[in-house]
């Protein structure tokens, strides 16, 4: 028969056992606090390794098995990710968040390709009797090692001349957003610049799928040069189906005066294979060669009718002071 200090040393075990167990779950909970925000924040190696450890604490964590997916799918590493989702919907069915994620490596998987093709043709008519605008492009861009590289064509007609535009551009992911580089110019130019560099790139901010952006250009028309700086901020819904961005448009013009604005967008996924687009904006533009303030508003789906194959659809609005223009957009993108 145990003697009572062997009872009391029992109970102090059992104690002390509750107490271990109860200070693990308290530093999962952190653990798994610290990994979410760094996931949010870009961070997603040291939210993959922070996850791991909570799920060896809390293995049925189905919440921490979907950040850990996520974080996965972030670093491409889609097959992992993939095991992680189905995990989660084998053990909840109705988790939603799950099975978008699980659409969503579908379409990244469709993406990863070496090649991708855009081409697109605009059609624009002019009020007060202006004629036509019509505008031709194509982009051809290949996968490198953590980026892409690609060069595109623009040719454009307004008021009867036309111009050519080419550019090459260099994308880069970093380990909280991505940066880019491109360089371009039109040879005989009347309204495109003779020659143009754009640099810019996005980072995340914070934590909630908010990024900070810029872009900046500096480019040289035959009537001058015009440079503008646009820092924005971006959010994206953590599954992506809902996208929002804002941005400040600061522009010295080809007489070096001072003009700004703003362009609001937005993006819904109403399906994994239909996504709607809006935009807004104010700001002054040179599309044909002078800076001007326009006023514009675009709406445009995208839909995707197989893998690797995307149909797009724009239509447009614009206000200026000497005429508005309204314009529609058709093109495809292939990812071969």
């Amino acid at each position: 028969m145990p003697t009572r200090a062997a009872l009391a040393l029992l109970a102090c075990l059992g104690w002390a056992e509750a107490a271990q167990a109860q200070a693990s779950l308290a530093q999962a909970d952190q653990l798994y606090q610290t990994a979410v925000q760094n996931r949010w924040e870009g961070r997603n190696a040291a939210a993959i390794e922070g996850l791991r450890l909570v799920l060896q604490t809390r293995p049925e964590d189905l919440d921490a098995r979907l950040h850990l997916a996520l974080a996965l799918m972030a670093l491409d590493r889609l097959d992992e990710a993939e095991h992680h989702l189905d995990i989660v919907v084998a053990r909840a069915p109705d988790y939603a968040d799950a099975k978008e994620a699980l659409t969503r490596i579908d379409r990244l998987r469709a993406q990863h390709t070496d090649w991708r093709l855009d081409v697109s043709g605009a059609y624009g008519e002019l009020s007060a009797g202006l004629g036509t605008w019509r505008d031709t492009s194509v982009n051809l861009g290949r996968r490198i090692a953590n980026g892409t590289v690609s060069a595109s064509v623009e040719h454009s007609e307004r008021f009867g001349q036309t111009n050519t535009y080419f550019e090459g551009r260099l994308d880069q992911k970093t380990e909280t957003g991505s940066v880019y580089a491109a360089v371009g110019g039109a040879s005989d130019a009347s309204f495109r610049p003779e020659s143009a560099l754009r640099l810019g790139g996005q980072a995340l901010v914070g934590g909630g799928g908010v990024s900070m952006t810029m872009d900046a250009v500096i480019a040289r028309y035959r009537v001058g040069t015009v440079s503008s700086l646009q820092p924005g901020l971006e959010y994206s819904s953590g599954s992506g189906a809902v996208t929002v961005g804002v941005r400040w448009i600061n522009v010295w013009d080809e007489q070096a005066t001072y003009q700004s604005g703003y362009s609001l967008r937005a993006l819904l996924a109403v399906s994994p294979s239909v996504r709607l687009r809006a935009g807004l904006a104010d700001a002054p533009e040179s599309t044909d060669g002078t800076t001007v303030a326009v006023r514009a508003v675009g709406l445009g789906a995208e839909i995707d009718v197989r893998d690797g194959l995307t149909l797009r659809l724009n239509r447009l609005h614009e206000a200026r002071r000497a005429y508005d223009r309204e314009e529609v957009t058709v093109g495809f993108g292939l990812r071969f």
